[in-house]
Order: C-alpha cells, then sequence, then structure tokens
C-alpha cells in the first residue's frame, strides 16, 4: 500500500511508477484500486488520476541550466502576456519602490496558505532582482495549509511567521482567508512598527465579488 504521509496536512500530485521494463513483445494489462483499507491517519479513501506515460520518458529541456534561464526559455515558449501594469500601481508603496530602487537590501514576506507557496515556487524575485539591481533581494516564503489571517493573528504567531524576519514587504496571499478581511487588522497592528518602511493594501479579488476586499490598513 503506497499511502503518501506529507497528504495527513497537505495535498499535493504525486507521480510513482507503476511498473517498469515489460516485455514490449506482449501484452499487458494493469489494474489499479483504492486501498481496501483505510491508512492510519487518513481522512478518506480517494485517487484522482492525472495521466500516464506508456512506453518512454518525459525530459526536461531546461534541466539543470540557471534558474532565471530557465524561467526566460518558459516564457519564450508561451503566448506573449499582453497585460499592462496600471499606472497608479505603486499607490500606497512609495517606500517599498524606493528601497527596491536604492537598496542595498530588500526583504519581503510570503504569508499564506499553499497557493502562495505555488507562487513562491516560480522564482519571480529573481525577475525582481533583474529589474533591480541594486537591492539584494530577499524572499521569506511563510505558510501554512488551508490558513489564513484568522490563525495568523492569534497567540502571536505573527512574530515567528512574519515580524522575526523583519520584512520590508509583506505579502498575504491564498484561498484560505474565508471571505472576511477583518482578521488581517489586528496582524497589520501587531506588524506594522517593527516594519518601517512599510504601508499596507489590498488589492480586489480577481474572481467573485470585490466589495469584502477593496479597503486599505495604514498602521
Amino acid at each position: 500500500m503506497n499511502f503518501d504521509k506529507y497528504c495527513l496536512t497537505y495535498a499535493r500530485p504525486h507521480a510513482t511508477p507503476l511498473v517498469q521494463n515489460l516485455d514490449p513483445s506482449k501484452e499487458h494489462e494493469i489494474k489499479i484500486r483504492i486501498a481496501a483499507e483505510r491508512p492510519e491517519g487518513s481522512k478518506d479513501i480517494y485517487t484522482r488520476l492525472g495521466w500516464f506515460l506508456v512506453d518512454g520518458t518525459v525530459e526536461d529541456p531546461n534541466a539543470g541550466i540557471d534558474p532565471l534561464k530557465r524561467i526566460d526559455n518558459i516564457y519564450a515558449s508561451m503566448k506573449p502576456v499582453t497585460w499592462a501594469a496600471p499606472e497608479d500601481r505603486w499607490t500606497n508603496l512609495e517606500k517599498t519602490r524606493e528601497k527596491l530602487a536604492s537598496g542595498p537590501a530588500f526583504t519581503m514576506v510570503l504569508l499564506g496558505d499553499s497557493i502562495i507557496g505555488d507562487t513562491s515556487a516560480s522564482n519571480f524575485e529573481l525577475l525582481m532582482q533583474r529589474d533591480y539591481p541594486k537591492s539584494s533581494i530577499k524572499k521569506v516564503l511563510s505558510l501554512r495549509g488551508s490558513t489564513g489571517c484568522w490563525w495568523y493573528k492569534d497567540e502571536n504567531r505573527v512574530e515567528s511567521y512574519v515580524i522575526q524576519h523583519h520584512p520590508d514587504l509583506l505579502i498575504i496571499g491564498g484561498i484560505s482567508q474565508r471571505d472576511d478581511i477583518e482578521p488581517s487588522a489586528p496582524l497589520f497592528t501587531r506588524a506594522g512598527p517593527s516594519c518601517p518602511t512599510w504601508k499596507s493594501c489590498f488589492s480586489p479579488r480577481h474572481s467573485g465579488p470585490t466589495t469584502a476586499s477593496c479597503y486599505r490598513i495604514t498602521p
């Protein structure tokens, strides 16, 4: 039984070789079934089959190269993005922009759930570093699966997840905010004094109603 204990807390895609080195001159049948017994600690018994690879391997054409070059190669293979950033995008982030431009160092904390983890995995900070060469950019990932500000604000968790990293910019993201912006206010109130270069603002969501998430908090 191949039970991934990581999935007790989180979910992730998991590729597993089912069988290898079969005789190509014969016909083979592979049967897959969900475990008959629920593994200890598992909340349910289910699986989602995403894809099968038969007779071959997938080679990554960007394997082993510089991460920034990898990003450039992937983007070059995509349809060009035509979106343009709004002219007022730096409103309430004047000090952020100034420190990025002049350096010498800039630290940002990404706080949230697995979605903010996926955002971090893009290595977008490498593109920022190229655009702002005078500042040494450091990205700190602070996340907990399925968790929003309603959890981070209590029991002084903001200390270990945010404040101890001395960020110049705090980015909160994810899908675990429970459609409630109010828990963010005490988090910013607690973190604000230790981060004198920042202001805090919320952007409208890009799906669904925006009325509950489109106002600013400035500690």
